[in-house]
């Protein structure tokens, strides 16, 4: 028999791996049949990703309609693609990683003879990591401004931040061997992993591309299998961004982006809101759209509560989100909405809401289908809403033009 005296002692987990299970201990238990007792626990985990507390939200009246995003030849039928079955070991990324940088964001960084590693994306931030010779810096880019941060040399041991900005982003360097690193924000309260955010490492540098509260006053940083927490020093001053490609100022999601404890709305100014929806008595939300970007503001006016979510549909924004695939013709999230209290007191939901950013202007309406009934909304303003979904089914969406002709179905996770 094992003596339980003679077990190792208490080992903690690196914070990457812990909050890697977080997500997929959530995604596990939202793709299992529906049982009362776990709707809470789901619940609680997908509000607690986007839970933004506010008294007062005030609403805004959507803009009027600009030019939609031009549909290339597509087919008049696509079929749907099922997810690969994914691999117990291999972790979802966190950000859109690619290597380099295209030429066009290269020349908006501004920033001859240095080479880029590679670029980081999220939340409508585009985070470039650059190198000359032993030195990194970063340049941030968002629809609108480029950032470009101070040179920097790798330290001998540790990290150390060296560019954070009003959009939430996070950055520096590490010394070689540092395979973990997140980063606390004290005045975070959305995160999805919790308040500890797994960085990037890459090329000896750390990144968090809008990942942290706009210019939070202070920051730690935890490093390796068994971190400590440690102050991150003086934080660097803030890069004023140029800007390089002027928006135009629209009604927007400013009210609900500019909330504390959540990563800032990047242009907040410039995004294109519909106009809101009614989901209960006291709740609605409100989608908004900008540079190939989708956000919605979802708000309880009983809890005075906003949630705000943003995606760039290519990296997954939240553990139960209700995510397209990757696709020519949509882009789409979710949250839980119509929380009630239980017998024990505790706040909980199984109905969820799909927002959605259509990429193809010939499509006039969508229709979701795999639930117990069919979900139809029409497109306004290239946007849509699908409310009353309950149960971790895999959904069909149906995207039909004015004449009612299928132009795509997509397939929607659970």
């Amino acid at each position: 028999m094992f003596d339980l005296n003679d077990l190792p002692p208490p080992r903690k987990l690196p914070l990457g791996v812990r909050a890697e299970a977080r997500r997929r201990l959530a995604v596990g238990i939202s793709d299992r049949p529906a049982r009362p007792a776990r709707t809470g626990m789901v619940v609680a985990v997908a509000a607690a990703a986007v839970a933004v507390t506010a008294v007062g939200i005030p609403m805004l009246t959507g803009a009027s309609p600009g030019p939609g995003p031009g549909g290339g030849p597509v087919p008049s039928s696509h079929p749907v693609e099922q997810d690969a079955p994914e691999s117990p070991s291999a972790p979802a990324p966190r950000y859109d990683q690619r290597d380099s940088a295209t030429a066009e964001d290269t020349e908006r960084c501004a920033a001859d003879g240095w080479k880029p590693l590679f670029t980081s994306s999220s939340g409508g931030v585009t985070l470039v990591t650059l190198r000359s010779g032993d030195k990194l810096r970063f340049c941030e880019l968002t629809p609108e401004t480029a950032a470009l941060s101070a040179p920097a040399g790798r330290p001998a041991s540790g990290a150390r931040v060296t560019y954070v900005s009003a959009n939430g982003t996070v950055a520096g360097v590490v010394a070689d061997g540092e395979k973990y690193l997140s980063v606390k924000d004290p005045k975070m309260t959305t995160d999805a992993y919790g308040s500890e955010i797994p960085a990037e490492i890459r090329d000896g540098a750390f990144v968090i591309p809008n990942g942290v509260t706009a210019r939070p006053p202070e920051l730690e940083l935890l490093l390796g299998m068994n971190p400590t927490a440690g102050k991150s020093g003086t934080l660097p001053a803030v890069v004023a961004p140029r800007k390089d490609r002027p928006q135009p100022t629209r009604t927007g999601l400013t009210s609900c982006g500019a909330e504390a404890g959540s990563p800032p709305l990047v242009d907040a100014h410039a995004w294109q809101a519909a106009a809101p929806v009614t989901l209960t008595a006291t709740e609605r939300v409100q989608t908004a759209r900008y540079a190939g970007l989708l956000a919605f503001c979802l708000v309880d006016d009983e809890q005075g509560t906003a949630r705000l979510l943003v995606t760039d549909g290519r990296t997954p924004v939240s553990p139960a989100a209700r995510e397209a695939g990757p696709n020519p013709y949509v882009i789409t999230s979710g949250a839980f909405y119509h929380f009630v209290t239980d017998e024990q007191g505790q706040r909980g939901s199984s109905t969820e809401l799909i927002c959605g950013l259509v990429l193809d202007d010939r499509v006039d309406r969508v229709t979701l289908q795999g639930g117990d009934q069919p979900i139809s909304a029409a497109v306004t303003d290239g946007m849509f809403v699908l409310p009353g979904i309950t149960g971790p089914h895999r959904y069909v969406l149906t995207l039909t033009s004015s004449d009612g002709a299928t132009v795509a179905t997509v397939a929607i996770g659970g």
